[in-house]
């Protein structure tokens, strides 16, 4: 299995895409996996903006000039999909789930800078920019419409990249004062070096995550 990241094959000006064509970039991509026996791929849908032609009005499709000329092209994940067929290689669509850079960075999504109220806060309560908290349910619908409209394309399967980046949930308010209603206790004051003592807070903002995944898992069944 190979995971393309097909943005990073041509480097302008160094090495621009062809005008003639683009989108031969993904073509490219494929067929040099195939030369090494590769066929499936982990195609790169997006992290915080996408990487796709996509019909959602909040997901912002990536504009920098390394992947212009391609985006303006066409859409690379259908292309990829058409020519995984005629050559036979399955094209998962992946997406980063709480990769955003920041809001002044040109792979920032337009969502992730106009709501500054959303982003991650760290354990001393300093902002984090590149990453938004899924104890919120805009965060999570946000993720989960664009994996549905991912989807909605075609891919083989979906492929949910949370390793980039951790943790993927921090010390957010959303989650913080649930937290302290319930147990009386602040977790941004658990000091000890015994990973037991943070087992409890650490399950609680797993099942955060673990709910998303089941609405993910029922919408879908709902849409195939």
């Amino acid at each position: 299995m190979g995971i393309s990241e097909w943005h990073n094959w041509y480097n302008p000006p160094e090495d621009p895409p062809p005008k003639d064509d683009p989108l031969r970039v993904i073509d490219d991509c494929i067929d040099a996996h195939l030369n090494r026996g590769v066929e499936h791929i982990v195609w790169n849908c997006g992290r915080s903006v996408v990487q796709y032609h996509s019909e959602l009005d909040h997901a912002t499709e990536q504009d920098v000039p390394r992947t212009r000329p391609a985006m303006q092209a066409g859409c690379p994940l259908r292309r990829a999909l058409d020519y995984g067929r005629k050559r036979d290689v399955r094209i998962l669509g992946r997406l980063a789930m709480n990769r955003h850079y920041g809001p002044d960075h040109p792979a920032g999504s337009d969502f992730l800078a106009a709501r500054p109220e959303y982003w991650e806060r760290s354990r001393d309560g300093s902002s984090d920019q590149t990453r938004m908290c899924y104890a919120i349910e805009d965060v999570r619908q946000e993720r989960l419409d664009i994996l549905l409209g991912i989807q909605r394309v075609g891919v083989d399967a979906l492929v949910l990249d949370f390793c980039r980046q951790m943790p993927i949930l921090g010390y957010h308010e959303a989650l913080v004062d649930p937290w302290r209603q319930k147990t009386g206790t602040d977790p941004r004051e658990i000091d000890s070096l015994r990973p037991v003592a943070y087992s409890d807070w650490f399950q609680y903002r797993a099942d955060v995550l673990t709910e998303f995944m089941r609405e993910l898992r029922r919408q879908v069944r709902d849409q195939e």
